[in-house]
């Protein structure tokens, strides 16, 4: 399960997660609502999904899709992902890193996820998307 709670917004979620379902009671400003979204089994909540990215045993160049419970978007919102490459980084703060590199779809974006082979930490993320690109590091 899982709670969020947005003060300013006046806003709550009340998260259930079952083998094939995510429910959901939300207020919002004094009015509640309860909505189920039927999902298959092995789901991921979008929350957390990309931190068992580094965990997944995948075979280069088999694709992969991994149903993601996102309340925001009407329930599931999966990614594809393959096993596309490896390569070393060398970030400020660490020492030369060895990485397996993810080709993502997520919606109407694309991109690349650096998983570090020792941590299976997800490094560095590329997306692309219509409104423009973005790149996110851990440092």
């Amino acid at each position: 399960s899982m709670h969020e709670v947005h003060i300013q917004q006046k806003r709550t979620y009340e998260m259930t997660f079952s083998a094939t379902a995510a429910a959901v009671k939300k207020e919002f400003k004094g009015v509640v609502t309860n909505k189920t979204y039927p999902m298959g089994a092995g789901y991921f909540e979008d929350n957390m999904i990309e931190y068992i990215f580094g965990y997944l045993k995948l075979s280069k160049g088999v694709t992969y899709t991994l149903d993601n419970f996102n309340e925001a978007t009407g329930g599931n919102d999966p990614y594809t992902i393959k096993y596309a490459f490896d390569d070393s980084l060398d970030l400020p703060g660490y020492e030369q890193l060895n990485c397996s590199v993810l080709s993502f779809t997520h919606g109407a974006t694309t991109g690349l996820i650096w998983i570090d082979k020792r941590s299976h930490e997800m490094i560095k993320q590329l997306g692309q998307f219509k409104g423009g690109t973005y790149v996110v590091v851990k440092l």
